[in-house]
C-alpha cells in the first residue's frame, strides 16, 4: 500500500496535515515528484521541530528533562521519534488531560 492510499483510506482529501520534524523539504519533494499526494495534503504543516525551538527558549527547564532522541534517521522511526515528541509536549508543556496525538 503505497502513501497516498493509506491517507486516502483514514482522512478526507485536504484535512490532513504534513506533520513532523524539519518537513519542509519534505514538503517540496512531495509537491514536486508526488503531485497526487500533495494535492490530498492540508496546505499547512505541523513541524515538532518548532515546538522544541520554543520550549527550548521559553521553558529551558522543561527542555533540559526531555528524553533524548535516538536519531536512527530511518523514515519510520523518524515518524515515531516525531510523535512520542509532540506527545512529550502535550504532556509536559501543553498539560492537556488527553493527549490528542493517538
Amino acid at each position: 500500500m503505497n502513501v497516498l492510499n493509506l491517507l486516502t483510506k483514514y482522512t478526507k482529501k485536504g484535512m490532513c496535515p504534513l506533520a513532523g520534524s524539519s518537513v519542509s523539504v519534505d514538503r517540496l519533494f512531495i509537491n514536486r515528484q508526488m503531485q497526487n499526494l500533495a494535492a490530498h495534503l492540508h496546505y499547512r504543516t505541523i513541524d515538532v521541530s518548532s515546538f522544541k525551538e520554543i520550549v527550548k527558549r521559553w521553558y529551558p527547564e522543561k527542555y533540559a528533562t526531555m528524553p533524548a532522541k535516538i536519531g536512527k534517521h530511518r523514515a519510520v522511526d523518524d515518524i515515531l521519534e516525531s510523535i512520542e515528541e509532540l506527545k512529550w509536549y502535550c504532556r509536559n508543556i501543553f498539560k492537556e488531560t488527553e493527549i490528542p496525538v493517538q
